[in-house]
């Protein structure tokens, strides 16, 4: 509860858009939430809420409606809170939301919310995916949002932008919002004419500043002539008008998406059982080592698919390789007349292609001679730390712990180390292969340079795991 002068109470405006229908979930925790706000000395802070039927073209449109008609109350209630219709809350979530939030320094504040992205079928057409957090950071090279898949647990954290699925937004922050279209709208008269009417309008502001949810159009190098979602539209806006953007990550909630509930608990499980993506790269240095390699990757049953790129292999040992592997779990990628950083870069292109970001990909030399659970441990290196973006073995059998390579240290040390590793196996966090790449030259030094601008760690683990002669 904020204060200025005299004690106040902050009141809220919950708002709601549905298919024509809500889950169970949602109801029951609507009807929970309402009922401990009643239950309150000073009362319920909730003054209304605002349903209403939305249709998926027409959700920016609804949106901006009930956004307006919340800042037209005569009452001027302080506070809207998206909640959607398919959500499931605690009855406290106005009181952490309100102890997260501030109308000056925190007039953005969300939930942790969950989305679910289908990436392919399974054997039986069953659909796969994986659960994401809805935390957003900007990319200005691409301009585009990112996914952090990584988030601290239980602390407020700034976003560049987070979904509306619960999302407590202030009064003042949409009246700034509003302001500062209308006043982008005034830049129309100083255009060219010829300059698209559909660019205008979301670029440049709307007379009556209603817009804060119309679908701001992309350019960037990933997305050409294409358009954000609304919901990151409206975190656009709020950023042009230098508005800070926090997420609470100890407020949960469920989305029911009908096939699963998907919940914090959900995500911490999944990130614990990525799948593990081999990565080899063939030249034909050693046929026997190779085929032992992979007999190996299937026998410890860890890697649910290898990538085969053909530099320079033999014909019969790439035969032997169809007939012996399934075609289901060994992909052969044809590079004969790629380099080898080319080749490296072509399976992130096809590993982030099939998987995204949820998968660990072992980048292995075809020579190397693994231990048992070796992908295992590299995926349990990964997962040594939130900040851990790669992890390695190196063949050093004097000690038994997982170290970590600071980014800040002796440079020619950790390229000494990761030179080994390259040599023989590194792993990856799936999320890297969507904006990195192997650089044809310096190649260890491009690899940390990358880590470290991402705020990333590297984990070595000095074991067995890896062992080649």
């Amino acid at each position: 509860m904020h204060t200025s002068g005299s004690l106040k109470v902050d009141r809220i405006v919950i708002a709601t858009i549905h298919p024509g229908e809500q889950s169970a979930m949602f109801h029951e925790s609507l009807t929970a939430l309402q009922e401990h706000e009643r239950a309150r000395l000073d009362g319920s802070r909730i003054v209304a809420v605002n349903q209403t039927f939305c249709g998926a073209m027409s959700l920016p449109a609804q949106r901006n409606q009930l956004t307006r008609k919340f800042l037209e109350r005569s009452d001027r209630p302080e506070w809207l809170l998206w909640i959607d219709s398919d959500m499931g809350f605690q009855p406290t979530l106005v009181d952490d939301l309100l102890r997260a939030a501030d109308p000056d320094s925190r007039p953005i504040v969300g939930a942790l919310c969950f989305g679910w992205r289908r990436i392919r079928k399974g054997i039986l057409h069953e659909p796969i995916g994986w659960l994401f957090p809805t935390l957003y950071h900007w990319d200005p090279e691409q301009s585009i949002f990112r996914l952090a898949m990584d988030y601290p647990s239980n602390q407020l954290i700034r976003v560049d932008a987070t979904g509306a699925a619960c999302l407590l937004i202030h009064r003042d922050a949409l009246v700034r919002m509003q302001n500062r279209s209308v006043a982008l709208s005034r830049d129309l008269l100083v255009h060219s004419a010829s300059f698209p009417y559909r660019e205008r309008h979301l670029l440049y502001g709307h007379p009556e500043g209603c817009d804060w949810w119309s679908l701001y159009p992309s350019h960037g190098k990933l997305r050409p002539d294409n358009v954000f979602g609304e919901d990151m539209s409206f975190c656009l806006r709020a950023r042009d008008a230098e508005i800070p953007i926090h997420v609470h990550t100890g407020i949960h909630t469920a989305h029911d998406d009908k096939l699963r509930p998907l919940t914090p608990a959900a995500f911490r499980h999944q990130q614990k059982d990525l799948p593990n993506i081999a990565a080899i790269l063939v030249t034909g240095a050693d046929a026997s080592r190779l085929l032992e390699l992979l007999r190996d990757l299937q026998a410890q049953a860890e890697t649910e698919a290898v990538l085969l790129a053909d530099i320079n292999a033999p014909s019969d040992l790439l035969r032997t390789i169809q007939m012996e592997f399934s075609a289901q779990w060994l992909s052969l990628l044809d590079h004969r007349e790629s380099s080898v950083s080319e080749a490296r870069n072509a399976i992130l292109k096809s590993v982030w292609a099939k998987y995204g970001p949820w998968c660990n990909i072992g980048l292995l030399n075809e020579t190397v001679r693994i231990g048992p659970r070796f992908m295992s441990a590299l995926a349990q290196a990964l997962r040594s730390g939130e900040r851990v973006g790669a992890a390695g073995a190196v063949r050093d059998m004097s000690a038994r712990r997982y170290g970590v390579l600071t980014l800040e240290g002796d440079y020619d040390l950790r390229i000494v180390q990761i030179g080994k590793l390259l040599d023989s196996a590194i792993m990856f966090r799936g999320h890297l292969a969507s904006s990195y790449r192997f650089s044809s030259s310096e190649l260890d030094r491009h690899l940390l340079d990358a880590l470290s601008s991402r705020e990333l760690d590297f984990v070595v683990t000095y074991d067995t795991i890896a062992q080649q002669e």
